[in-house]
């Protein structure tokens, strides 16, 4: 299910796949071998790297999509609020521009009505002017004619009374004058004061109007000035409004172009394109196990020195067999050759193991934390998105201050303007009760918790692999040595010679040189076989040196000269003995069981030969 195949395709394909593999197991025993070996090749880093590319399989293809598409469904929820935060932004210019077009209708309204209670007044007002019009001409007139009698009375500065006695005498002295001797008949000057007297009524009329053009008349002008600026003071409004608002949005692309935008590029990501490229390789990966399990046997069978370090059974026996002819032995191993050679049972690992070990467990462990953080992408994306919805779901209630309200008393067209004016204002105040947040709340698709166990249960596999792929890997020796057991003891002599050989040094050497006297030599170890045996773990010597196969007995592993040696004569076995041990194995060969035919050879000779050659 994981390669995106129907249950009935997998179904069939285990059918075919299982009788391919039993038909070929019991036709052939090479691929019985094989599928045993890549059982402990999965703990190797190839069958690792196979169960490390079906995690990524599970964690790309559960966690990962999962999370791509919460990133999406966070998109279209920050486009959604978008979307929404535009209308919020427009109705909120719609709101703020509301006050300064209520306030411009309100005042519109309120000069209207100031207008037309200024009409009403100006009406009684014209009455009143008029009538006081009226009155200020009679006053006017009066008070002309009173500055005319105010004149008459004033004039020369003189009151009434001084003026007509100043006549009477001017008066007297030109009747003097003129009539000269009777002069004495225009002295009427008693008489003439007499007459006089009666202005002094006139005096004190002067004075009466004087009075009240000081008093009265200037009273009642100062007043009347005072109540006319009184008038202006009360019905001066000047009312002056300046407003400007200016606001512009200018896109490219609607909310949902750009939403549709943002999904088609989300699901044209590479790693969506790579998803079914990774079951592919995962599969290539079991197939690259067959593979290394095969590449296993065949070096297996045809060198002597792949993966030969390992003390097993063979071994043991051919150290056995040289300890009952007295001929040289290996064990015990050195504590410098303990790093190197262990035994197949052992718990001990050797240092290449352990380096091998440290190494892929690094590697193991950056792909955990990448898969690590692959998953807590997905859960905290999740945990994210929810704890933005539920907070988004929540309402609250935002409460405004309670509104106040003015009360006009009093009666007339002052009241009633005030009211009308108070009446505007009220109905241009009503707000809403409270407000509500925004709906775009995303829906995130749960994680897969059973896809979460499967990934874990993978990771804590493939640790488990690491600590147990040095004693997996050393289960193949079992296996080829089960399968081919003659080769395993060729292995065993090959690896117990080389052991020998690596201890030889040039003292030694040039001794058993010395010790050979004339004899052939052939049996013997060179020096080229000694740098051999001591630089074959690079590959660099094994190319310059090459390499050689000595003749060695199959039991006890010694050299073997030319033609000086029993070799068994079925054309499949390898089977190489010298005479000593031809002798104790009864002429039949220990690698296949045949009997070994000796041609003219008898027993005496074999036992003297044998003899002879231990002498030597």
């Amino acid at each position: 299910m994981q390669f995106n195949f129907s249950p009935r395709t997998s179904c069939v394909l285990s059918i075919l796949l299982g009788a391919l593999f039993t038909g070929l197991s019991f036709v052939s025993t090479g691929f019985q071998c094989i599928t045993l070996l890549m059982v402990p090749q999965m703990l190797s880093k190839r069958g690792r790297i196979a169960l490390i590319a079906y995690v990524f399989v599970l964690a790309l293809s559960g966690p990962a999509r999962n999370a791509v598409e919460n990133i999406g469904l966070m998109s279209e929820s920050l486009i959604c609020g978008q979307a929404q935060l535009k209308v919020s932004i427009h109705e909120t210019l719609k709101a703020l521009n509301i006050p300064f077009a209520t306030l411009k209708d309100t005042v519109q309204k309120l000069v209207a009505e100031v207008e037309r209670g200024f009409v009403r007044i100006q009406r009684v007002l014209d009455g009143i002017m008029d009538g006081l019009q009226s009155t200020l001409e009679t006053i006017r007139a009066g008070y002309r004619w009173l500055a005319e009698l105010v004149t008459i009375c004033n004039g020369d500065g003189k009151t009434s009374f001084e003026r007509c006695i100043a006549t009477l005498e001017s008066s007297v002295l030109d009747c003097q004058r003129k009539l000269r001797f009777l002069g004495f008949m225009c002295n009427v000057k008693r008489s003439g004061k007499l007459i006089c007297s009666s202005a002094k009524v006139i005096d004190w009329f002067c004075e009466s109007i004087s009075f009240l053009n000081n008093v009265v008349i200037d009273s009642v002008k100062a007043n009347l000035q005072n109540y006319i600026d009184d008038m202006f003071v009360m019905f001066h409004v000047n009312v002056t409004i300046d407003h400007g608002f200016y606001y512009k949005m200018t896109i490219s692309k609607t909310f949902k172009e750009l939403s549709e935008e943002i999904k088609h590029e989300i699901q044209n990501q590479t790693i969506f394109k790579i998803f079914s490229v990774l079951g592919v390789i995962s599969s290539m990966c079991v197939f690259f196990v067959i593979l290394r399990s095969i590449h296993y046997k065949t070096n297996y069978l045809s060198r002597d020195d792949y993966d030969n370090c390992y003390i097993g059974q063979e071994f043991y026996a051919v150290d056995k067999r040289r300890e009952s002819m007295q001929l040289p032995r290996v064990l015990p191993l050195t504590r410098r050759e303990q790093n190197c050679y262990i035994p197949l049972t052992s718990l001990y690992l050797l240092r290449q193991e352990r380096l091998r070990v440290a190494r892929n467990a690094f590697f193991l462990f950056l792909s955990t934390i990448q898969i690590a953080a692959i998953v807590s992408v997905d859960y905290c994306l999740y945990w994210l998105l929810t704890i933005v919805g539920q907070a988004s779901r929540k309402q609250t209630e935002i409460h405004l201050p309670s509104m106040f309200k003015i009360h006009v008393i009093g009666n007339g067209t002052i009241a009633d303007m005030y009211r009308r004016i108070v009446a505007v204002i009220e109905a241009s105040a009503r707000l809403a009760d409270y407000l509500r947040p925004a709906k775009c709340v995303p829906d995130p698709p749960a994680p897969d918790y059973v896809r979460y166990c499967q990934i874990g249960f993978l990771l804590v596999s493939a640790w488990a692999f690491i600590v147990l792929e040095p004693y997996g890997l050393r289960v193949r020796q079992l296996i080829m040595a089960g399968y081919y057991p003659e080769r395993a003891r060729e292995r065993a002599t090959w690896l117990y010679n080389d052991i020998l050989l690596k201890r030889e040094t040039f003292v030694k050497l040039v001794l058993k040189q010395i010790a050979a006297d004339l004899g052939d030599p052939t049996g013997k170890p060179t020096w080229l076989d000694v740098i051999r045996a001591k630089t074959n773990h690079y590959r660099l010597s094994r190319m310059v040196l090459g390499s050689h196969h000595p003749v060695r007995c199959i039991l006890c592993g010694s050299d073997l000269a030319r033609d000086d040696y029993v070799r068994c004569f079925r054309p499949q076995c390898s089977g190489m003995y010298c005479y000593e041990c031809f002798l104790e194995i009864q002429h039949v060969c220990w690698m296949c069981g045949d009997p070994i035919l000796t041609g003219n050879l008898s027993d005496e000779s074999l036992e003297r030969d044998s003899s002879d050659e231990d002498g030597f």
